[in-house]
């Protein structure tokens, strides 16, 4: 996993705890704010996860372009 990725792992729990934590102080309406910015941090991860990962793969599939995942065999 890249630095970003790393980064982004730990403001997802940074968040988390701060959701836990507002609605343990019964701030429910911050914490609800506090959700909707840690959806937002975890989309974010999950697009750059997928590409980091597509990325990875790449050289792989030069290796073996025949492979059923690709469209690049015969």
């Amino acid at each position: 996993m890249n630095k970003e990725l790393q980064k982004l792992l730990k403001q997802i729990n940074d968040k988390k705890n701060e959701v836990k934590s507002l609605v343990n102080d019964g701030k429910l309406d911050k914490a609800k704010a506090a959700k909707e910015e840690l959806k937002e941090l975890q989309n974010r991860f999950d697009l750059l996860y997928d590409l980091d990962e597509d990325e990875q793969l790449r050289p792989l599939l030069c290796v073996f372009p025949d492979h059923p995942n690709t469209n690049w065999g015969p």
